[in-house]
């Protein structure tokens, strides 16, 4: 059994070396348990950190390792896909964050999950946000993954993360995608195939803080909307409609009032207030259009989602106490 596992890095430096010893244990016990021949993909997105330099010095033992150094940081999302392109003739492939908030010992429930069953992918949930990440974030994620989910066939699992087993047939599926504005939380589902979910709780940050901020989360969000589904667009519809239907009921309050109420003086503060509500509103409107125009535009350039700068190949000779690793690099620019 051929296990790829895939570790997409940003800015990790201060914890990485803490991570890989997590990993090479696991990486052991799931060789020893299922006598399955392990490498490691590590694909470094654009890092300011010096990442890159950190792991390729670092030793791997009798695991096979390759870096992957993308020209600069083109976003996770990418740096995933530009990963599973390099692997190959594996049975599976498993994706794990480098910052220890996905427990590398976990990895051994993914492999027995898939082996016992009939699944083509294994994946973690987060089985309880709101004690994590309080009541505010869990419920503005609730809210999302509803406003994704409707209207559409496809149904995108709430709270699954990255952290998944794939087999090679869930591999090749998404290999073959040739949109470069992924969102990989949808792509999962879009596939299909069996899938089975493991609640989990995050695990602590070995060492500096979340490269995610809170514009980034809504910018990833904003990308998943436009990607799968035209929900914003169907609520622009319904939305059109109801006001239209509001202001024939306005306006014949206002011929009512005018016939028979004549004394009443115009509201200048009302049509003020309906001026502004229907400029914002438009405006609103027209930003959503954007947003699907732009992303349109961008995949009719045809740009490539990633660039890689450099490919190493991290040697290793078989354990012992004084092996240290070597890494040849091997500069290639990727399009």
């Amino acid at each position: 059994m051929n296990i790829s596992i895939i570790i997409p890095v940003y800015n990790e430096a201060q914890g990485i070396e803490a991570f890989i010893r997590e990993l090479l244990a696991t990486a052991v016990q799931i060789q020893t348990r299922w006598s399955a021949k392990i490498e490691f993909v590590f694909i470094d997105d654009g890092s300011r950190d010096g990442s890159a330099d950190v792991i390729r010095k670092l030793d791997f033992g009798p695991f096979s390792s390759r870096l992957f150094v993308m020209s600069r940081n083109f976003g996770k999302e990418a740096a995933l896909t530009a990963a599973m392109h390099k692997v190959e003739n594996c049975d599976a492939a498993i994706m794990i964050d480098a910052d220890l908030e996905h427990p590398p010992e976990l990895m051994e429930k993914l492999i027995e999950t898939w082996q016992t069953s009939d699944a083509d992918s294994v994946y973690y949930y987060k089985s309880d946000r709101r004690s994590r990440e309080g009541l505010v974030k869990s419920s503005v994620s609730k809210m999302f993954y509803r406003l994704m989910n409707f209207g559409t066939n496809v149904e995108i699992i709430p709270d699954a993360g990255d952290y998944r087993l794939i087999n090679a047939k869930f591999l090749d599926a998404l290999k073959n995608l040739a949109e470069n504005q992924r969102f990989m939380k949808g792509l999962y589902s879009w596939v299909g195939f069996e899938q089975v979910g493991l609640p989990f709780a995050p695990g602590e940050r070995t060492a500096g803080t979340s490269n995610f901020s809170a514009i980034k989360l809504i910018l990833l969000a904003l990308d998943g909307l436009t990607s799968f589904t035209t929900a914003p667009l169907r609520l622009m519809m319904l939305g059109g409609l109801a006001i239209s239907a509001i202001s024939i009921l306005y306006g014949l309050y206002i011929v009512v009032e005018a016939l028979f109420f004549p004394g009443v003086p115009p509201g200048i503060a009302s049509i003020l207030t309906l001026i502004s509500l229907f400029g914002g509103l438009q405006l609103l409107c027209l930003g959503i259009l954007g947003e699907y125009v732009g992303r349109a535009l961008h995949e009719a350039k045809g740009r490539p989602a990633y660039i890689i700068r450099e490919e190493i190949e991290i040697v290793t000779r078989k354990p012992s106490r004084s092996t240290r690793s070597r890494a040849k690099a091997k500069p290639k620019s990727t399009k």
